[in-house]
This record gives structure tokens, sequence and C-alpha cells, in this order.
């Protein structure tokens, strides 16, 4: 009856059922907790709740996101993905390098559709091209430019000066920019740089690292007190965990069980093999998403 299902294969289904309708109350608890409680391996008991967190995540379609960065101050247990010898923040790293190159990747070809598109559409210049090292230039210029900008206003000559181009070059590659919208001209022959909209997140997630004050304190919390500390592999199950804990008229009674349903199978190489995302899905009370 349960066979290829969520529930296929699994043992004392009636603690499985007891740790749904837990949860379903908004009841916290760790895998030790249970284990006391029950007679269980902790082991085991770790299955059942990893399971039922990631049938919860794959429910935050509709919540904020945020860098996994943001919630370091909760991590402190080691996982397989950790570095040998290292503390468990520094799997962060690795993520964080990977951020920044798909980043910089982003930015690059975003860049180059822009260009591309005024070149296509400019009567004066010829159409842009990768294999015309002209144009390929002139797009190694606008780059460079745009990289020199930034949110605080810069001059036509202090541009000039460090980018090196002559007053004319540099007129048309600010004009380019503009009109890809990566540049703003201000007042008093100034010039600001404009990030793309994906960008966001990191600006925003920068500012809240350099802020005392956390909007994620909550989350924090619920970790310290109930896990007594994370590792950053499965910060995502433990953020779902912390959804259905806090919002009562998402997960009321029966609600995860109807979940636990519908959802497939997961194997217990699905479990060892999952690994939280270099942005993540959370949930807040105060912002009142993901309902």
């Amino acid at each position: 009856m349960t066979a290829q299902t969520f529930f296929h294969g699994v043992r004392r289904p009636l603690d499985w059922v007891r740790a749904i309708f837990l949860l379903e109350d908004g009841v916290s608890f760790s895998a030790n907790m249970f284990s006391e409680l029950t007679g269980m391996a902790s082991s085991s008991v770790s299955e059942i709740l990893s399971k039922l967190w990631i049938v919860l995540s794959s429910h935050m379609e509709g919540c904020s996101v945020e860098r996994s960065s943001s919630f370091l101050p909760s991590v402190s247990k080691r996982s397989l993905q950790t570095p040998t010898a290292k503390h468990p923040m520094a799997e962060q790293d690795v993520f964080d390098e990977i951020e920044s190159e798909n980043m910089a990747e982003s930015l690059d070809t975003f860049i180059r559709r822009k260009l591309e598109e005024i070149y296509q559409n400019s009567n004066s210049t010829e159409s842009f091209s990768a294999d015309s090292n002209k144009n390929g230039a002139s797009w190694l210029a606008e780059k460079s430019v745009y990289n020199l900008l930034s949110a605080e206003p810069k001059s036509f000559e202090s541009i000039g000066s460090a980018s090196g181009l002559s007053v004319g070059d540099l007129s048309l590659t600010l004009l380019h920019l503009e009109l890809a919208g990566l540049a703003k001209s201000l007042p008093g022959n100034t010039f600001v740089q404009l990030r793309p909209f994906w960008t966001d997140i990191t600006i925003s997630a920068q500012s809240r690292e350099k802020s005392k004050k956390s909007p994620f304190k909550p989350f924090f919390e619920f970790v310290s007190r109930t896990f007594h500390g994370i590792s950053r592999k499965y910060l995502q199950l433990y953020l779902a965990a912390f959804w259905c804990h806090t919002s009562r008229r998402r997960w009321a009674v029966g609600t995860l069980f109807t979940a636990c349903l519908r959802s497939k199978q997961l194997t217990r190489r699905d479990r060892l093999a999952y690994v939280s995302p270099p942005v993540v899905a959370y949930y807040l009370p105060a912002e009142k998403r993901c309902y």
C-alpha cells in the first residue's frame, strides 16, 4: 500500500506519525529528545526528521530568499562537506567562491548582451561580433569602465585618468553603458554605476552582515535552543523546520501528513546527498509571507 510512496519501507510507523503530529502542533525537538521519548536510535530519528524537513522545504517556493552566508551564526557543526581541519563555517567559503564566479559570469553575459543590442541597433557603429577584434576591444572598454564606476558619483576626469581612454573613447563608452542601463550621468559631469536586478540580494545581504541587528535572530535562537548548532549542509532543512514551528496557519494539524502522502519516495541516498544551495528560502513571522 505504501510502496514507492514517502512512507515506503518505514519501520515503526507510529513513531513517524507521532513526529509528524508534534511538528504540526508547533513543537520543536531534536533527534536526541525524540530518541529519549520513544527509545529509537537517534540516527533513526535523524532520518525521520530530515525526510520530513525535505518535504517541508519543497513547499517554500513563495518564501523570501537570502544568501546562506547570512545564517552563518547558527553554523557550528561539521558535515561531510566541511573541509578537513577547518571550522564548520569554512564550508560556506566554497559556496561563496562558486557564487562569486557565477555572479561574475552572469554579469559578463548581461553586459555583452546589452552591448550587442546597442551595436546592432546603432547606425554609426558596426554590428558587434565576438570574432571582431575592433568591437571586442570596445566591449572590453565598457567592461573596464563599468568596473571603475560605483554607487558613489565619479567625475569624468577621474574615470578617464583611471581607464587611460581618450576623451572621445571614454564619452562613447559611457554613452554605451548608459544606453545599456549600466550607468547613469549626474549633474556636474559625474557618473554612477547601475547594477542588474539580480545583484540586489548580494548587496542587501552584505549590508545586513555589517549590521549588528540581524532579522534572523529568531531563527538563531530556535537553533540554539533546540539543536545547539547546525551544519551548513542542512541549513535549508532547519529553515524549513523553523517555518513549520512558527507558521501555525500554514502548517496546521494534518497539513504535514497530507504533504507527506503527496510526496515522492525519499531514499537514504537522497537524504545524505542533500546540500543546501547558496541562496536559501526562509520564513519570518514579521514578513507575513510563505503562508
